[in-house]
């Protein structure tokens, strides 16, 4: 018991007990070979946790209160319970806004509800109501922008601009409120398409849905790129999707260290 609580410790402390936060990647090639990953970013490591059609992957968040899995292909949504082992998905649900079918290319975690960015008809930042299916427009986003790629580390908002309004192709944070958008890194040259985007520890991870790609890992802190991560992906496909995923565990450990505690002062 006294190592649990020291490891429950060590964790809240921020440090890491051999456990590593997690990359969960997917992308929309074909059903047959399609593979949706984690990927430990202490070691690396990428391993696969559900194939076939029902892991292809337009957009993806995750919501670390309930430690589900949130992601699309097209126009249905998915969940699972997030699990290192595999994950067991949702038979989904359609997508509608005012009654009529839609689809979402990002999604996004932020303040406790999910959102998704709309490319087409009317482009713009939507709430979905993960039960049903049925979104709201929170915010139309301005020509010539395709934020695919959209993630939030809860209270601020992010999205990869493929398209060439506002500045430009590149990563902003974005205001919904005032509808306005900050670029905090261009494209690097020569990448003019990158659809998933995941945001946590302080950097974000830029997920191309092309497997020769790498997955760019941007700073925000240094407003530097760091090393890159391979892509698990084995072929390419027009769609990607990427979460962060903290430390594994840590809840679970804790709840054990606070039952040691209260054990020992019994």
């Amino acid at each position: 018991m006294r190592s649990t609580a020291l490891c429950a410790a060590t964790i809240a402390a921020g440090m890491g007990c051999a456990a590593h936060a997690q990359l969960v990647v997917g992308n929309d090639q074909s059903a047959a070979t399609n593979a949706m990953y984690y990927i430990d970013l202490g070691t690396g490591t990428a391993t696969s946790i559900l194939s076939g059609a029902a892991a292809q992957a337009w957009g993806m968040a995750y919501a670390g209160s309930t430690n589900t899995l949130y992601w699309n292909n097209g126009g249905v949504l998915r969940e699972a319970s997030f699990s290192q082992s595999g994950l067991t998905p949702s038979a989904g649900v359609q997508l509608t806004f005012n009654g009529a079918s839609m689809n979402v290319t990002g999604m996004a975690w932020w303040n406790n509800r999910l959102v998704g960015y709309r490319s087409i008809t009317l482009p713009g930042i939507y709430e979905i109501d993960p039960l049903t299916g049925v979104t709201t427009l929170l915010a139309a986003t301005p020509a010539a922008t395709d934020f695919g790629g959209l993630d939030s580390d809860g209270a601020r908002l992010y999205g990869l601009n493929d398209g060439t309004g506002l500045q430009g192709r590149g990563l902003y944070s974005i205001d919904t409120g005032s509808n306005s958008y900050s670029l905090l890194a261009p494209y690097p040259a020569g990448d003019t398409d990158i659809d998933g985007l995941a945001i946590g520890n302080g950097r974000a991870y830029w997920v191309n849905d092309v497997g020769s790609q790498d997955i760019l890992v941007y700073n925000l802190t240094t407003n530097m790129f760091e090393a890159s991560i391979s892509s698990p992906f084995g072929t390419g496909g027009i769609f990607s999707a990427g979460a962060f995923i903290p430390t594994p565990g840590a809840a679970a450990i804790l709840g054990l260290g606070g039952v040691a505690m209260l054990r020992r002062r019994r």
